[in-house]
């Protein structure tokens, strides 16, 4: 592989690239450098687009499966509509289950086929997803997190979701922002105009105390609300949904556990927003206050699943709890962020078939310290929508097994 740092680079500014040697180079390539940061009261707007769950099924020239079409789908109106001159998105962000390689490498040479319209041109950062990360199987050194023993809770079903990759594929095929106590592709942050948009592995422990919960707390802490007003958090694994659970669930355990992990940070900190996948479906809830998980007017924490990237989606046995205020079945496509201002941004998903605007709703960002509380849009009553609260002493196993990575 090649990895080339550029040092220097103007705001907005166009730059032509390509790759290769004096006898062969690839074709030119052009990217706009973006803003990392903006100057308090200037209200730089500022677009992101994220999907999860994509994959690569089919060959380089020919659709075998229709979740091919699907992804590509994807990748063409981002394309068409967001990369244009006039209209340029800022990042897009990948959260997890990238290409569904499952330790067959060709794989991944098909999904940077399928992506390389865009990634060329827009900072394409990702997040480790269950696809590319494995809990079970033998001791070995070379898990590039540089965790000794995988993360597998009991309560969990952490198991060898990526055939034996462990992150390797993913930490060799790219390089993300790197800040004070990040972990490459595993987690990480970075400022995009008003925007801090941190990425954190739903894969690794994040229960308090653990590595990466000390270094979100330091980074969400650090953030100069000044200059970035708006905090985006992304991670796999989601924390609210609306699939319709039951007893032999296995995703359920995670989502109470992650809230009980995230929740607190995020109401102490004020993130505004939490991105992620898993399931293939889009849901919105409505801004919440994360600690008493009711609906608030201002403030609040919205939590998006965007598991709508390419792979085969689920199937229609969902619900509504209260906390839902929009969820879509059956279409592929992508959420679009846009901080319209310091003050308020807008959350729109757009169905990749069809360019039809599915949800759009503004979010507006409270004072510090304010919320407005509403009542709840529906009640549920069923316990595995509304899980009892862990309490503080709950103990969480941990099975002493590590990771067996591929050969780096």
């Amino acid at each position: 592989r090649v990895r080339v740092r550029v040092c220097v680079l103007f705001v907005y500014h166009s730059y032509w690239y390509g790759a290769g040697n004096l006898s062969a180079i690839s074709q030119k390539r052009i990217f706009t450098a973006p803003q990392s940061t903006t100057v308090a009261g200037t209200q730089t707007r500022c677009h992101i687009v994220a999907f999860a769950d994509m994959g690569a099924w089919g060959g380089e020239h020919v659709s075998t499966q229709p979740w091919d079409s699907a992804a590509k789908s994807v990748v063409d109106l981002i394309l068409k509509k967001w990369i244009t001159p006039g209209q340029r998105v800022d990042l897009i962000s990948h959260v997890g289950d990238i290409s569904y390689a499952l330790g067959q490498g060709f794989v991944w040479e098909r999904f940077f086929f399928r992506v390389e319209p865009i990634a060329t041109l827009v900072p394409y950062h990702v997040a480790i997803g269950n696809h590319e990360y494995d809990h079970v199987g033998h001791p070995s050194p070379k898990d590039p997190s540089g965790v000794e023993v995988s993360y597998n809770p009991s309560w969990g079903n952490y198991g060898n979701d990526s055939r034996g990759e462990c992150g390797v594929p993913m930490e060799r095929r790219f390089t993300m922002p790197s800040s004070p106590g990040s972990n490459g592709v595993f987690w990480y942050s970075h400022n995009v105009a008003n925007v801090h948009m941190v990425v954190i592995s739903t894969e690794h422990d994040i229960s308090p105390g653990s590595t990466q919960a000390r270094w979100l707390e330091q980074d969400l802490a650090g953030v100069n609300r000044n200059t970035q007003p708006w905090v985006i958090v992304g991670g796999h694994r989601s924390l609210y949904d609306n699939v319709q659970y039951s007893n032999a669930d296995v995703d359920l355990p995670y989502q109470i556990h992650g809230r009980r992990f995230l929740n607190p940070l995020f109401a102490k900190y004020k993130v505004n927003v939490f991105i992620a996948g898993h399931y293939h479906n889009y849901v919105r809830t409505c801004p919440m206050d994360s600690l008493s998980e009711q609906c608030v007017q201002y403030g609040g924490t919205t939590y998006i699943t965007v598991g709508t990237g390419g792979a085969g989606l689920e199937p229609n046995t969902f619900s509504k709890p209260y906390w839902v205020q929009y969820n879509m079945t059956g279409s592929y496509g992508f959420v679009l962020f846009e901080s319209t201002s310091d003050e308020q941004a807008e959350i729109t998903f757009i169905a990749s078939q069809t360019g039809q605007v599915m949800d759009r709703t503004t979010i507006t960002r409270s004072s510090p310290g304010t919320s407005v509380p509403q009542q709840p849009q529906a009640t549920s009553k069923n316990p595995f929508y509304d899980p009892p609260s862990l309490s503080t002493e709950t103990v969480f196993e941990k099975k002493p097994i590590r990771c067996p990575c591929s050969r780096r």
